[in-house]
């Protein structure tokens, strides 16, 4: 069960596209291929505003998965639900799971389909094509929940220098 009691910015988060990329030594793990760049920049987003990871990828479905993700220094907080909502799918799933967690009034996603775009302004693509994360995406996250916690009535920023 996901703890409320210190509610924080969330971070939803695919992995493939996100943190793996086609720049990625495939060949080492084809299977959970994950760039330490990519790790690093996530890291500098909830280093920075103290956001949790809820996991909206494939990735959640499966214990090895979830493993490497811990080995590599992603710590994951929650999972979003699996539903089939046909063409919105994850989109559905993280708008379910927001449902369901009402105290929860900043976020961001981070994907690199669009079918995760809720449509609000919290949706930041990725390209598996052109490095996953990168510093510029990873900084465009930092400034919109930043901005989203500084008009929140709640707020607690982390302060911290990068």
């Amino acid at each position: 069960m996901t703890d409320l009691r210190a509610v924080r910015p969330v971070v939803f988060l695919d992995v493939d596209g996100v943190l793996n990329h086609v720049g990625c030594n495939w060949e080492t793990n084809a299977v959970h291929s994950i760039d330490p760049a990519c790790v690093q920049q996530l890291r500098r987003i909830l280093d920075n505003t103290g956001a949790h990871i809820v996991l909206s990828s494939v990735w959640r479905l499966s214990r090895s998965s979830l493993d490497a993700l811990a080995v590599a220094g992603v710590p994951v907080w929650d999972l979003t639900p699996v539903l089939d909502d046909g063409l919105e799918r994850r989109a559905g799933e993280i708008r379910a799971w927001l449902d369901a967690h009402p105290g929860i009034t900043q976020w961001a996603v981070l994907d690199d389909e669009i079918d995760a775009d809720l449509r609000d302004g919290s949706f930041f693509r990725t390209d598996f094509m052109d490095g996953g994360l990168t510093e510029q995406i990873a900084t465009e996250v930092l400034a919109h929940l930043r901005r989203a916690l500084a008009a929140s009535p709640r707020a607690e920023p982390h302060e911290r220098t990068e």
